[in-house]
């Protein structure tokens, strides 16, 4: 994340993106043609070839694993808190009321929630999900405390940055056209 942050962010903010997809395109572009073939300081290893070698030992080992259950998988990116069940079978979080039918009134239940969308909260039990609560008074939408980005002025649009990843894109395009990676490639061919 810190080198996208001082490598791509630094130079996507004065590229003058419009449109999320400009950025996305960007992005995908990015990582595909400079930081993963890049040799890491530490493995040695472009992180792209790093990856395609992990596939290649884990497949002929039978220990390569997907993701199947996608529910659980997202759950891992939750926040989770604890908190104590009012007298009306509530719990509070930001401001807003979620119902908490058929538990006991001072009760400490574990919630999980995306701060991006609080319309939605989960009580947990031992790690398994149990109970979607229902929002009965909704005041915020998304966590009040999320962490901002600097508020540093926006970088002055630079033609340079612009032709740099119109160039990025276009290389990105055209090699994704002529051959997938090499990573790719072992996924389509259905090993696991």
């Amino acid at each position: 994340m810190k080198t996208i942050k001082l490598d791509f962010q630094a130079e996507a903010e004065r590229a003058g993106f419009l449109t999320i997809e400009e950025l996305n395109t960007a992005l995908w572009a990015w990582i595909d043609l400079e930081y993963n073939r890049r040799s890491h300081s530490t493995t040695g290893q472009a992180p792209a070839q790093r990856f395609a070698d992990s596939l290649e030992i884990r497949a002929s080992a039978g220990t390569h694993r997907r993701v199947t259950d996608l529910s659980w998988f997202n759950a891992l990116f939750l926040l989770r808190e604890s908190r104590t069940v009012t007298k009306y079978g509530t719990v509070k979080l930001c401001a807003n009321a979620y119902a908490i039918p058929g538990v006991s009134p001072h009760s400490v239940v574990e919630i999980r929630y995306n701060p991006f969308d609080l319309r939605v909260v989960y009580r947990f039990e031992k790690g398994t999900l149990v109970q979607t609560l229902e929002v009965k008074d909704l005041v915020n939408s998304k966590a009040p405390a999320l962490p901002q980005e600097s508020q540093a002025p926006v970088a002055q649009v630079s033609q340079d940055a612009a032709n740099y990843f119109s160039g990025l894109r276009s290389q990105h395009i055209k090699e994704a056209c002529d051959q997938p990676s090499p990573a790719y490639s072992l996924l389509r061919s259905g090993t696991s």
